[in-house]
């Protein structure tokens, strides 16, 4: 039954204005108990929030309308590119208004839940459909446009750049910094804990005149943007604050590291000033060092402005570096590590260009060897990789190893099953599929409780633990056998495949064109993904909060990385691929099982003995026949991995 346009705008603005602003209080209410965090008592300002929020919602629904003829809706889009009202300053301003009024209801709340969880949540959401959907529909729509809102990245230019320009683009990224490091604050430090600074350390004196450079770092920091003289060199500033900011609260977030500031007496007025800045701040959020990172990035801008001067910035930063630990704030592992982030913040591009070239040269290196009718390809190693990597940490929480065993036939056999019912073709007679691996280790996991008598969450939680590594090491043999590849991007960007044997080549037809690397997009991904979940492991969150983050993170990344792929095969249903759909059915699925009550500890259960070391190399074992043996020379179902 096919709705009629006024019904699909009806029940669309429904959905987005009702119903989803009631499911995340809904979900925040259910998931409470689950996020046992301090909240500060700032409900003014939660007012403040939500009313700015919904006042910028609003704005912009009204821009679209008046400007862009046509509704805030992505089923039925405006029909003309809007850069006036709000739009001036904010790409989208709609999701961002969206995000305060999360966060302003749920200071307003005092819900742990929706500050910590849904808020983030939600904004990765809304970076998710940019990036995974309206970027790529705007383009095709209205083509590349130069326009630039205030708040937002310059070009990469030349041109000399406005004070209105660098003070906004400022504010926005000072702003947001602020707002995460003062949320980390709020939290403290979850136990575990380990402390940075060494006991030798701690007999180091309080040299209190030094907090003269310690307090000049926001003055240094603050007005770096402002002297920087072109867009080229403010967007270099920008991007490389981006990253430490990213990278430094990451880490922040997954290390379980904090440094206990050095006791002393204040002699001076700086040593007043020293405690007086302590009070303020926190053991925790100390490593890396933002103090240390934001000098290193900042004496980079001004060097970038001032060559002639860029020894004396580097200097001073480097005081900076050092009064961070003559001062007793900060270990010298912070300071050092927050140096290491900045210098790779720097030279992101780079680290990229080295990376990408690596895995160039694991995408084409397909090797094979045949026995009789057998064939094994190269990436046979890769594949025996992610099995025991995927076993060593399942089947340690398991504790039984036939039950790691079951769990990894059913989860090959519904990859199998996926890939010959969404991706077969005569061409390509075994593929796997994601998802279908998915449904294949959630009907295992159902069953398993009946034949091995263990609960069902500790077995999810082992399994949600153990994904993330287990299919980032998978996705080095993605790219040798060229699946999962990405779709064509510009020269700078992207890698290219010459194997013929590769799928990229001949099912694809994209030999030496520059193509997305989403193998490589997987990786970080999921990498990032399974640090966040040993984090919560290691501090005790409920097993199916574990359980249900993965399936909405993977879900969330899985969203954005599918839009850059570029197999021939993959289908599109209303607009988007399949696997974004089933990426959205991973996200609701995972914000459902977060609600469900558990234990609040998952134990290690198995000890290295010969039996679980060999099941582990079994796994590999198993998983490198599957995903990397095959019979070349039979056209039966299941026989072939590639042509």
């Amino acid at each position: 039954m096919k709705l009629s346009p006024l019904t699909g705008k009806i029940l669309y603005g429904l959905l987005f204005c009702a119903a989803l602003p009631a499911l995340l209080l809904l979900w925040a209410s259910r998931i409470e108990g689950g996020v046992p965090l301090p909240v500060p008592e700032l409900k003014s300002m939660g007012i403040a929030l939500l009313i700015a929020g919904a006042l910028l919602v609003l704005a912009a629904m009204f821009d679209l309308r008046r400007y862009g003829k046509g509704l805030p809706m992505n089923a039925y889009p405006p029909g003309h590119f809007v850069t006036r009202g709000v739009y001036a300053w904010f790409a989208h301003p709609i999701y961002v208004g969206a995000v305060i009024c999360c966060g302003g209801a749920s200071l307003l709340l005092r819900s742990a839940a929706g500050l910590y969880v849904v808020t983030p949540v939600l904004a990765l959401l809304c970076a998710a459909l940019v990036h995974g959907y309206e970027k790529i529909d705007l383009e095709k729509r209205f083509g590349e446009s130069d326009f630039r809102p205030l708040l937002s990245f310059p070009a990469g230019s030349d041109a000399p750049v406005s004070f209105g320009k660098r003070s906004a683009g400022a504010l926005v990224i000072f702003m947001a910094w602020a707002v995460l490091y003062e949320m980390l604050i709020t939290i403290g430090c979850v136990p575990p804990c380990l402390d940075t600074m060494f006991s030798f350390e701690r007999e180091w004196p309080v040299i209190e005149w030094t907090e003269i450079f310690y307090a000049l770092t926001y003055v240094f920091v603050g007005l770096a943007p402002l002297f920087c003289r072109t867009q080229r060199q403010l967007q270099q500033f920008f991007i490389t604050a981006l990253l430490i900011i990213t990278g430094g609260i990451f880490l922040q977030i997954i290390l379980p590291f904090q440094s206990v500031p050095r006791d002393f007496a204040p002699q001076t007025f700086f040593g007043e000033l020293i405690l007086l800045e302590r009070d303020w701040d926190g053991s925790s959020a100390a490593f890396p060092s933002f103090h240390a990172a934001w000098a290193i990035v900042a004496a980079a801008a001004y060097g970038r402005s001032y060559p002639r001067l860029r020894i004396l910035f580097y200097a001073f930063a480097l005081c900076i570096c050092a009064s961070c630990i003559t001062t007793g704030i900060h270990s010298a592992a912070d300071v050092l590590a927050g140096i290491a982030l900045a210098l790779a913040a720097l030279n992101y591009k780079a680290i990229f260009s080295d990376v990408q070239k690596i895995c160039g040269q694991i995408a084409n290196s397909w090797r094979e060897w045949k026995i009789g009718p057998l064939r094994i390809i190269s990436h046979a190693a890769y594949a025996a990789l992610a099995g025991i990597t995927g076993g060593l940490i399942a089947g340690l929480f398991l504790g039984n190893n036939w039950l790691l065993l079951f769990l990894l036939a059913c989860t090959l056999l519904g990859g199998a099953l996926w890939g010959q019912f969404v991706e077969g073709s005569p061409r390509l007679l075994r593929p796997f599929g994601y998802y279908g691996s998915m449904i294949g280790g959630g009907l295992a996991l159902l069953a398993a409780p009946f034949i091995f008598d263990i609960e069902l969450s500790r077995i999810a939680a082992s399994l949600a633990l153990c994904a993330p590594f287990a299919q980032a090491a998978g996705r080095l043999r993605c790219l040798v056998q060229g699946c999962c590849h990405g779709s064509p991007v510009r020269e700078d960007w992207g890698i290219r495949y010459f194997r013929e044997q590769s799928r990229v080549c001949h099912i694809s037809g994209m030999k030496g064109r520059s193509l997305h690397n989403t193998q490589l997009y997987s990786i970080v991904a999921n990498i990032a993904i399974g640090c966040l979940l040993f984090r919560l492991w290691i501090s005790g969150v409920p097993l199916t909060v574990i359980t249900g983050l993965y399936f909405l993170l993977a879900g969330i990344a899985r969203f954005v990385e599918e839009a850059y792929r570029g197999e021939a095969q993959t289908k599109i249903i209303a607009g988007l691929r399949v696997y974004q759909w089933a990426a959205v059915a991973s996200m609701l699925a995972g914000g459902m099982i977060m609600c469900l009550p558990s234990g609040n500890f998952l134990p290690v259960a198995q000890k290295f003995d010969a039996g679980f070391i060999g099941t582990v190399l079994l796994c590999g074992l198993l998983s490198a026949f599957a995903l990397s043996m095959d019979f070349p020379k039979s056209n039966a179902r299941f026989s072939r991995l590639s042509g």
